[in-house]
């Protein structure tokens, strides 16, 4: 019994171009597999085989199609799994191993009038469970009013738990939400007094295979989803945990954990793998998501966590934790190899997949130690407001791609060639904040205009994005470094030959490299403000401020620098070529060159580095103020009408360099006899003779600094300038 069954019965063929996952075999166990972990039994349906099972599963869904408006290779959205009257088996198309293929997926019934497997249909106008240990839902709960469930220990569903009014759910211990289980009502509660909340998208893994040849296959059930068409509340006495599941409310959402709240991606592997010879490998992530009708509150006592996830809210969100507050990107991978006797073909990729956070209000986050942006977007409407008791990083992460071919060929009599092509690409993912009015790390604005600094320790901004449609603020009690990400490429080729009974070689070979600065760019339509108790640095980045620019340092510490610096641009290549030859050679007018050896080598090398400035820019006024130095390097600050540098000790305006620098040598080696005869005289020389030739030359220029205004430009220096 296989899928054939179910697509002969649609009317369609089996045998036209439709590609499935394994055979019936496979299939059965993976039905059997996903059915085990959904509800804990062996069989449902009084089927008594796998064969059995999974012929009852597709005439269900074959009785279930015209209803529910089922198509082939299409997922069943949320409204069509809330209507199955019945288990089904549905023929979905993922992509496996770059290849579409129908895949056989398994939906329960949570629908009016489904029994569960142990005979559990309970509903009423209002609803009560009471339980002294564990309360376990695998059907359906349902209350036109309220519903109200206790569990003095764990409190788990797997089912559907439905109230038309408020629905209230309390466990002891933990409270789980897992394999597609849906809790949704009007206002929505959900406590766990000493233990957890868990939201989980479920995975079934299936594995082949031994040593030596192995497969595996990871599928998902239907997001398990917690819904409130009004307000929503999750308190947890320890973790609250929503792993590629939904939280969505109408209104007010609040997660409030006593311990950690995380909000994360789930991932999926599919894998193939022969011995050492073959592997196709995929890491795919699944996002989670949390959203809010009106306001987002989350609160935690230890640590916030989103990864490759989705948060919305239409008004505001609020994050508080005791300690770390961390948005961060998660990987999409993949890779390949093949490998035989003369050939081998490997490919890598890596791209960032990142959380996504957008309120249609104002955005808060409040770390009591660390709070950390890794390839991650935020946007709102209002204000974005970041602040951290020790240090804020907003940073950015790299998509990567690497390649790898080799081939080798052998003939007869020695003859022989090689082929070899490598290549590295890596690609800058940044960070993005968008805020609709202003945009503030650390600081806040007094009613008088003014700038108060409320604490932190360093902020880092690297290979980033910070933009505010009105003010741009960031404040530090020791550090704020706005730095340049790096992306790298690279590429190595390489060919050999051979001949007869290998009297002659040749090859050539070509390596080249670049890397290439990302600058951050912090961006605002009116004023942009760095305040550091310490030093400022800029490095190949940009601020532009469509008012004022404001640069201080040395606010808590004297020693505190303003220092706007470039960074380079690197670029490297070498290619080398040779050839030798041995045997008897005879060339020249007379025959006068004998040769026995020959061999030919040359090659080229280039390097150069490219200066990559800082830039601070003000559409009317430009301030840089260091308690010490301020140092512009191979940099430049502007303003439309003034410009002002102030330093307690030095200002120090430098230019950095750009170079070049090429080289290109000769050799020649040569074995045998040369006889040199004219009218003046006779000479001859048996041996070797090696001539080499090299020429090299580089050079120098400047990458200068500028300052300019368009009024007037105050330079004050208490020491030198």
């Amino acid at each position: 019994m296989s899928s054939d069954y179910l697509l002969g019965n649609l009317g369609y063929d089996p045998d036209q171009g439709w590609k499935r996952l394994g055979d019936g075999y496979f299939e059965q166990q993976l039905i059997q597999q996903a059915v085990t972990a959904r509800t804990g039994q062996r069989f449902i349906g009084g089927q008594t085989s796998d064969e059995a099972l999974y012929r009852y599963l597709m005439d269900n869904a074959l009785a279930s199609k015209q209803a529910l408006n089922l198509s082939l290779g299409v997922t069943l959205t949320a409204e069509q799994v809330a209507a199955l009257t019945h288990d089904i088996v549905w023929l979905e198309e993922q992509e496996v191993l770059g290849e579409k293929v129908l895949v056989p997926v398994l939906y329960l019934a949570h629908a009016d009038g489904r029994l569960a497997p142990n005979g559990a249909l309970i509903q009423g106008q209002d609803v009560q469970l009471m339980a002294g240990q564990h309360l376990e839902n695998s059907g359906v709960l349902r209350a036109s009013n309220n519903l109200s469930a206790q569990a003095g220990n764990n409190l788990v569903n797997t089912g559907l738990i439905e109230a038309g009014n408020r629905l209230d759910l309390l466990a002891g211990n933990d409270l789980v939400n897992k394999a597609g289980g849906i809790v949704s009502g009007r206002d929505v509660s959900l406590t766990a007094l000493d233990g957890d909340i868990l939201n989980e998208r479920t995975k079934t893994t299936v594995q082949h295979g031994g040593r030596h040849d192995q497969s595996q296959r990871d599928y998902l059930d239907a997001a398990a989803r917690i819904e409130a068409s009004n307000d929503l509340s999750l308190l947890a006495g320890r973790d609250i945990s929503n792993d590629g599941a939904v939280l969505q409310s109408g209104r007010d959402t609040e997660l409030m954990a006593g311990r950690d709240v995380n909000i994360d991606a789930v991932s999926t592997v599919s894998r193939d793998k022969q011995g050492s010879s073959y592997l196709n490998q995929k890491v795919t992530q699944h996002a989670a998501q949390v959203e809010a009708g009106r306001d987002l509150t989350i609160g935690a006592g230890r640590d916030i966590s989103a990864v490759a996830s989705q948060i919305n809210a239409k008004r505001d969100i609020a994050l508080a934790a005791v300690e770390d507050i961390t948005l961060a990107s998660a990987a999409n991978q993949s890779d390949y190899l093949s490998r035989s006797k003369k050939t081998t073909l490997q490919t890598g990729s890596v791209r960032q997949q990142a959380t996504e956070m957008s309120a249609g209000g104002d955005i808060s986050m409040a770390a009591g130690k660390d709070l950390g942006i890794v390839a991650s977007r935020i946007k709102a409407a209002g204000d974005i407001d970041l602040d951290a008791g020790q240090d804020v990083t907003i940073t950015s992460a790299l998509d990567e791609s690497s390649y790898y071919f080799f081939k080798k060929k052998k003939g007869s009599f020695g003859r022989s060639s090689s082929k070899q092509s490598e290549s590295y690409h890596s690609t800058n993912v940044a960070s993005v904040l968008e805020a609709g009015n202003d945009l503030s790390i650390n600081t806040s604005k007094a009613a008088d205009g003014s700038l108060n600094l409320e604490g932190g320790r360093n902020v880092s901004i690297i290979g980033s994005e910070l933009k505010a449609a009105n003010d741009l603020l960031l404040g530090a009690t020791e550090d704020i470094a706005v730095l340049s990400g790096v992306e790298a490429h690279g590429s190595f080729s390489k060919k050999t030959k051979s001949g007869f009974l290998g009297l002659s070689k040749s090859g050539a070979s070509q390596l080249k490299t670049r890397a290439t600065q990302v600058s951050s760019e912090l961006e605002a339509g009116n004023d942009v403000v760095l305040a550091a108790g310490r030093d400022v640095r800029l490095r190949a980045s940009d601020i532009a401020a469509g008012n004022d620019a404001e640069l201080r340092s040395g606010l808590v510490d004297e020693n505190g620098d303003i220092n706007l610096v470039s960074a380079n641009d690197s670029a490297y290549s070498l290619s080398n070529e040779y050839k030798k030859k041995t045997g008897l050679n005879v060339s020249g007018t007379w025959g006068n060159n004998i040769s026995f050896n020959t061999a030919k080598k040359s090659g080229d090398e280039a390097r150069s580095t490219t200066s990559v400035g800082s830039q601070v820019d003000a559409t009317r006024d430009a301030l840089l103020d260091a308690a010490r130095d301020i140092n512009i390097v191979g940099s430049g600050v502007s303003a439309g009408r003034n410009l002002a540098l102030d330093a307690g000790r030095d200002v120090n305006i430098l230019a950095a360099s750009d170079s070049r620098s090429n080289s290109h040598w000769e050799q020649t080696k040569t074995n045998g006899l040369i006889i040199d005869a004219d009218r003046n005289g006779f000479s001859a020389f048996f041996g070797k003779e090696v001539l080499d030739n090299r020429t090299s030359q580089s050079h120098q220029t400047a990458a200068p600094s500028t300052v300019s205004a368009g009024v007037d430009v105050n330079v004050v220096a208490g020491r030198d300038i």
